[in-house]
């Protein structure tokens, strides 16, 4: 997840900026950088709150995945190497869609990229053979266990410090 980025205005001068002609500005401008082998460190530790809601560009999944694979394009990776990446993703989008309780899309988007026997082979399909009113209750139960293992009562010290920082940022919004 690229929540949050430090880029030298360097990287930008030398290898450009966001293609405004794609709705997921990011990913093919990452891709371009990666590709010139600009150095790139990551950290697993928690720097930024994502709040989900309906208007996300990360809702239209397929969307994202064509301009993924365009992004794609542009690295310097070996033919296998970006056959492997496609299919990977494109099992990501199905599992996505599937747990967005769109069962059908799902599978119907996994035959499109991956062909019959490709589609059956990744685990997304066997989550998008369930019905949406299965997904829709396994959803259901997973934010409930959810909000009993999260409760406030439940969190540790350090983990209360931490929602009583974000909770008047988030009240702030509404």
């Amino acid at each position: 997840m690229t929540t949050n980025l430090a880029i030298r205005a360097e990287a930008f001068k030398q290898w450009g900026v966001f293609r405004t002609d794609m709705r997921t500005l990011d990913t093919e401008l990452f891709a371009r950088f990666l590709a010139q082998a600009l150095p790139v460190a990551a950290t697993t530790a928690p720097l930024s709150v994502r709040r989900l809601h309906g208007l996300q560009l990360t809702d239209n999944y397929r969307a994202n995945f064509l301009e993924a694979m365009q992004a794609l394009e542009v690295a310097d990776a070996p033919p296998h190497e970006k056959d492997r990446i496609r299919r990977r993703t494109a099992s990501e989008v199905g599992t996505y869609l599937a747990k967005a309780c769109r069962p059908e899309e799902a599978r119907d988007f996994l035959i499109e990229q991956l062909g019959e026997s490709g589609a059956r082979a990744t685990d997304a399909w066997d989550l998008a053979r369930l019905p949406a009113m299965a997904l829709r209750l396994m959803k259901w139960t997973r934010r409930a266990w959810e909000a009993v293992a999260h409760h406030p009562w439940l969190l540790s010290a350090e983990e209360r410090a931490v929602l009583d920082t974000i909770n008047p940022l988030l009240a702030q919004e509404t």
